[in-house]
């Protein structure tokens, strides 16, 4: 699989993950929604939507400047999240779980870039 087909199946994968969060984020009946700490399911769905642009914007135009911009995107949010967990105990799993995320996106993005 050459490069620009690997940054597609990265973005189809994370478009798929964008809109299955903003799905699940939907249901109020979802036992997960009632261990969230306030304020992180709107973080949450503000971050699907970041997903659904970001994985979409690959989809579109895998080798261009965009792809390093969301690179740049997902490596800021990581070390935002990072920054988060030792000082703020009440967003801490929320934070480390984001900044994982960040950071396997990032990863992703990057290893399927590589292909050639």
């Amino acid at each position: 699989m050459n490069g620009a087909r690997a940054l597609r199946a990265v973005g189809l994968v994370r478009v798929a993950v964008g809109a299955g969060s903003l799905l699940v984020g939907a249901r109020p009946d979802l036992a997960v929604r009632a261990q969230l700490p306030r304020g992180v399911l709107g973080a949450a769905r503000i971050l699907a939507v970041r997903d659904l642009v970001q994985g979409t914007l690959l989809v579109v135009s895998p080798r261009s400047a965009r792809t390093r911009v969301g690179q740049a995107v997902d490596a800021l949010h990581c070390a935002s999240m990072l920054a988060v967990v030792p000082v703020a105990p009440r967003y801490r799993r929320a934070a480390a779980v984001s900044a994982v995320t960040s950071a396997a996106w990032l990863a992703a993005t990057e290893l399927a870039a590589r292909r050639s």
